[in-house]
This record gives C-alpha cells, structure tokens and sequence, in this order.
C-alpha cells in the first residue's frame, strides 16, 4: 500500500485510483522475485560447473535452504518486518527460496532435460487448477494453501501464518533456471543470440495470452477511461501466487 495525497491510503494497482507513474513504481518491483528465484537456479548450476559432484551441490542446496526456512520463520518473521516477537508470521520470499533451494537439491538429480521439461510444464499449467480449492482436501486443506493459494493458516489460539508465497510455481522456476544455466556454456555469440530469441518469444507469448484474456491470469485486463490506465490493466499480473502471464511478463 502506498500514500497518494492526504489521507487517502491504496494500492498502486487500484485502476480506479492509480495513475501510470505511480503504477509503475510498483509495476517494476515485480521483476525482483521472478529473477532472483530463477538466478538462484542459474547459480547452482554455476555452483556444480567446477567439477562438483551431484551430491556435493545437493548438500549445498538443503542445507542452505532449509537455513533460509528457519530465518524467515525467526528472524525476518520476528524482527525484519514486525520489529519484535510476535504472533503473526509471514511465509515470503526468502521462506519460498529456502523449500526451492531444498527441492532442486533432489531434482538435480534428474537428467536436464526431463528436470526442464517438468519445470516448464509446471508453470505452464499452474493456473489450470486455480479452480481447485482448499477446502476439497479436508484436513489436508493446509497443503494446498502452501503449495498453490495464498491465504492464512490459523495453527493455534492466537496465532497466524499468512502464506505469501505459495510454493508451486516458485520451485519450478528455480529449477528452470537451474536448466537455464547450460546456456551460459554457450560461446558469446551463440549465447546473445538464444537470449534474444527467448526474450523476444516469451515476450510476445505474454502479449498474445494476455491480450487474448483466454488463459494464464485470474484476473482478466479490461478497456479503460485512458490508455495509459488501459496499459496498466494489461500489466497488471498477479503475482500472489505468480500467474503464467506474470512470469512470462518478467522474465520475457
């Protein structure tokens, strides 16, 4: 939430509030986590390039994130956003880093192929199942909630974990960019030319799907007063959890 004039207290993505500058200080800050998740992978494999064995890396990985899990639940939880123990804990971005980290270091193990396969097609299909709630899985609801919707876990009399990364789409794009590493084995000619031609390929997908409103977000973009505010709603991805069009808009 941000402040735009006395006492009026919205969100920048509020179309019947915003306007295009104020949008895009907010618009640019969704290119922070979708990079760093997927340089994250590109770092391991970056990490294993010397001569490392899988099971060096592996151990490099789980240890190293399920460190990053125990900070954000202490730490950042307590002291980074809240300024003092308390009873309201947040599971974000560095929590969702940790549990990827701990995820690749088994999918690693995967030849690359298969691992790139699986991780795209996880992205890809991820909003294929924003119909499914919760609450179908019974007392299991909490998984669901973890992995794929964000919401608030209620564990005890009290106490409450808001889940602002759910972790599907998030372990898929670290091991993408696990995958995304060989191409910086390429010689720099041959290496510019593939990120131009990715870039370039994601981009216009974005644009096609999210002019098409078919699939790929929950919340479908709409005509506007302005263009300026009409372009806003075309950016305008969610990324609580990140939504196919979001991730492509990013990495594009």
């Amino acid at each position: 939430d941000y402040f735009h004039g006395p006492s009026q207290l919205f969100a920048p993505e509020d179309l019947a509030r915003t306007d295009g500058l104020l949008f895009a200080t907010r618009w640019i800050t969704h290119f922070c986590a979708p990079v760093f998740m997927f340089l994250a992978g590109t770092s391991a494999y970056l990490y294993a390039r010397p001569g490392r064995t899988p099971s060096e890396v592996s151990r490099f990985l789980w240890t190293r994130g399920l460190w990053l899990v125990v900070l954000e639940l202490t730490v950042v939880a307590s002291f980074g956003w809240e300024f003092g123990i308390n009873t309201h804990m947040g599971l974000a971005v560095i929590w969702a880093l940790g549990w990827s980290m701990v995820v690749l270091a088994g999918a690693i193990h995967l030849p690359w192929r298969i691992l790139l396969v699986c991780s795209v097609a996880m992205i890809a299909a991820d909003n294929a199942f924003d119909g499914v709630r919760p609450e179908q899985f019974g007392s299991l609801a909490w998984v669901w909630r973890v992995l794929h919707v964000r919401s608030v876990l209620l564990p005890g009399s009290g106490v409450d974990v808001r889940v602002g990364y759910p972790l599907i789409p998030w372990i898929a794009l670290m091991a993408a960019g696990f995958c995304f590493g060989r191409v910086l084995d390429l010689d720099p000619g041959k290496r510019r030319r593939l990120l131009i031609q990715l870039g370039a390929g994601i981009t216009l997908l974005f644009v096609a799907l999210r002019w098409s409103n078919l699939y790929g977000d929950p919340s479908p973009w709409s005509a506007q007063p302005t263009a300026v505010l009409a372009l806003v709603s075309f950016l305008n991805c969610t990324k609580y959890p990140p939504s196919l069009l979001y991730l492509l808009m990013a990495l594009g």
